[in-house]
Parts: C-alpha cells; structure tokens; sequence
C-alpha cells in the first residue's frame, strides 16, 4: 500500500469520525434541556434577562449576586464557560442587552437610584451613558432597541405622573417621548419593535380596563393607544412584541380563557386576536417574549408544566402549540426572558433552579436540528483539511 493511499484512508477514518460525532452529539441534545451553567452567587444570580449572541459568544446579565450582590454582566462560550465581566452597583438590569456594531448597550438600577444607561464592550469596560432622574423616568425594565442609531426604550415607573416614559438617547442626550398616564396605559416593560418607522410597544397596566395597552408612537403621528387588554382577552403584557411579516405577536402574564395567560396577534386589518390561551399544563404566565425561526415561534412560560416551574414552548399555524420541555427546579426554573437563536440551537436563562437555586443558562435544540459539539468540528475540519492537503499533493506531483 503505497504512503498517499494509506494516508487517505486514515483521511476519510477521521472524517468518518467527525460525522459521526457531529451526528451523535445532535441526537444527543435534541432529548431536551441542557444545562450548560447554574449561577452561584458570586458569579450572579436570578438572571432576568435573556442572552444575546456576540460572535459566537453569549452575553447577559443577572439581577442580583455578584460582589455587591447587585447582580452581574457576564459572557459564555463553549471554550472559556461563564465569565463575570462586571458587578454592579445599585441594582442589576433586567433586559437584555443590545449589540451596536460588537459594543452592548443596556439598562440598570444605578447611578442616581432610578437608573442608568450604560455601555460595555471588552476594550472600553462598563461606561455609565446616562442617569435617569425620576422625572425623566424611573426603574428601566425594558431591552433598548437601535433604530438608525437612535437608542429607544421605556421606564416602568418615573416620568410627569409616576406611570413611566417612553425615551430615545443619541449622542449623550436623554429625550423623554410621552410620558405615561395610567389612561393610556401604564408600567411600561416589554422591549418595543420598530416597523417601518413607527414604534410599537405594551404597557403592563393601565388603559381603558386597568390590564395594559398596545401603543405605537412615531415623529410624525405622535402617540396612539391601539389596544386596552382586557381579562378575557389576556392581561398585563410584559414579554414585549415580535414583528412577523407585519402581524405583531406577544403574550400576557395573566388572563385569557383559564387565566394562565395568552399569546396573541394583533395587525392594522386583524385587530387583537387571541391565538393560544394557557391552561397551568401547557405552560403558565408567559413573561419572556417571543423568537421567531423559520416561521415557527418560541418561547417559554415562567409557570405551569409537568413540574410547575415552567415550560418552553413552540407554536405555528400548521401545528398550533407544542411544550417541548418542562422545568423541573433541576434544569432551572421560572424562565423570564426571551430565546435566542444561535445557529438551530436555542439558548436562554432561568430565574431560579440548577445546582445553587438561583439560575441556570441552557440550551435546546428543536427536533430535527443537528448541531456539531464543538469538539467535533475541529475533528471534522481535520479530516476534511487532510483530505485537500493530500488531493493538492497529488495535482501537483501530476502536473
């Protein structure tokens, strides 16, 4: 057997390999929920907010824990685990955070006591951006969105009547937009959708039945109440809006059909329409907000499940909803954020559970999705790599 052969038969034995693992370790996290870090204290705990993909790497932050015990920023990756990158001081964020071009914007309990807009990113540290002051808002519960290079979001208390604001901050000025009421809603927490210009976001309380209102607000129509939720139809929103081809979807914490909850749709032509209504078995009190990946939505409740301590879920049109896993205190629970969509691999937090009680981050992978450990792809890269090295060899001894 001649050096090029054997060469290319161990070639295609590794890749063998690779394929192999790839394909087992794509099985293997299709079962269900992996835990992939439980908090400890030091380290954070009770993450609120959801996780956002950087570069392969994942950020968020915890509400409380850390040195101070006013919670945490942090990162994990498959390579280097979880790794504190900051605490806080005055209170942790409970949104997550927004990547402008690889530098994190979020919001926090600090600075004057009602909170702060911040900034981080690996060269520059955490950089206090602006204070809020009460007047200007109190107690940001809200993930800021980027809208040409405006920062937009909302504050739950503070602003004129003590009912929340709505904001935007660019170039180190805060802007107060409206300033909430109670009548055209209240309590604003849910992270807004911009569509074509215009804002759309939900109130938690307030509006005509005292549940929370669906609003838009943009420069040139100023401020619209669009929907005043009702018992029935679904109580207080606070999981924010996810824009699919123009229909707007949500959840709200309380009410509906068994009072556990709803996710609903609401267009310009449609109106509010109440697409699933929890009932405690399928998932309860839904608080994280929506994903949506190719057409199928995803999210989590904070109760209800085989355990009661919650459930992912998914729904479409063509297959209605679907709990694809239940918490168990073991593997987390109480999720209250939102997925995030890494390559077919859904990622996100839970309030409590795992080893310490106090939060977990995890991972879950649809059925139908194979996605290579990492210690398989560099198998795979490596077999596929010798395999060239040797054909290349070959076309040039030839020519």
């Amino acid at each position: 057997m001649s050096r090029d052969t054997r060469r290319i038969r161990e070639g295609l034995a590794t890749l063998a390999m690779a394929v192999a693992l790839t394909l087992s370790a794509g099985q293997a996290k299709a079962a269900g929920i992996t835990t992939l870090a439980s908090f400890s204290g030091p380290n954070g705990a009770e993450p609120y907010a959801g996780l956002t993909d950087v570069g392969g790497t994942l950020y968020g932050a915890t509400e409380s824990g850390g040195t101070g015990g006013d919670g945490t920023l942090f990162s994990w990756s498959a390579s280097n685990g979880l790794s504190t990158l900051v605490s806080f001081n005055g209170g942790g964020p409970v949104a997550r955070l927004t990547d402008v071009g690889g530098t994190l914007y979020g919001t926090a309990g600090g600075g004057l006591g009602y909170g702060t807009i911040f900034s981080y990113s690996p060269g520059n540290g955490l950089q206090t951006l602006a204070n809020f002051d009460y007047t200007n808002g109190s107690s940001p519960r809200s993930a800021l969105i980027d809208v040409n290079g405006t920062l937009y979001g909302t504050t739950y208390y503070g602003g004129a009547n003590s009912d929340g604001t709505l904001f935007s901050y660019a170039s180190g000025t805060l802007t107060t937009l409206v300033n909430f009421d109670n009548t055209n809603g209240g309590g604003p927490e849910g992270r807004l959708v911009a569509v074509n210009g215009v804002l759309y976001g939900t109130t938690y309380y307030g509006g005509a039945a005292g549940h929370g209102t669906l609003f838009s607000w943009s420069a040139s129509s100023g401020f619209q109440t669009l929907v005043n939720f009702d018992y029935p139809i679904g109580a207080y929103p606070v999981g924010g809006l996810l824009d699919v081809g123009g229909t707007l979807y949500g959840t709200t914490y309380y009410g509906g059909a068994n009072s556990d909850g709803t996710l609903f749709s609401w267009s310009a032509n449609d109106g509010l329409q109440t697409v699933v209504a929890f009932d405690g078995a399928n998932g309860g009190e839904p608080e994280g907000g929506l994903l949506a990946v190719n057409g199928t939505l995803y999210g989590t409740t904070y109760g209800g499940g085989a355990d009661a301590q919650g459930t992912l879920f998914s729904w479409s049109s063509s297959n209605g909803l679907q709990t694809l896993a239940s918490f168990d205190g073991t593997n987390g629970s109480g999720p209250r954020s939102a997925l995030t969509d890494v390559g077919g691999t859904l990622y996100g937090t839970t309030y409590g559970g795992g080893a310490n009680n106090i939060g977990t981050i995890f991972s879950y992978t649809p059925a139908g999705q194979s996605v290579p450990e990492p210690g398989s792809l560099p198998l795979l890269l490596a077999g596929l790599g010798g395999l060239g090295a040797l054909y290349l060899r070959r076309r040039l001894h030839l020519s």
